[in-house]
């Protein structure tokens, strides 16, 4: 990542580590293929991030 930032200019931003990623791609799509799915409204989504173990203003949270 930062051989790749140094390169490009690019500032970091918001970096993902797999195991948060797993935590949260495991139930965010969760019932989104079945009919009447319903997707969360922003509080109930940022709720599930801050669940999963995300943080900063990437995604509206603390860092």
């Amino acid at each position: 990542m930062d051989t790749w930032l140094h390169k490009t200019g690019h500032e970091r931003g918001y970096v993902m580590d797999l195991p948060t990623l797993w935590r949260f791609a495991g139930g965010w799509y969760t019932g989104r293929m079945e009919p009447g799915y319903t997707r969360r409204d922003p509080a109930a989504a940022g709720a599930y991030f801050a669940e999963v173990g995300l943080r900063g203003s990437f995604w509206g949270l603390p860092d």
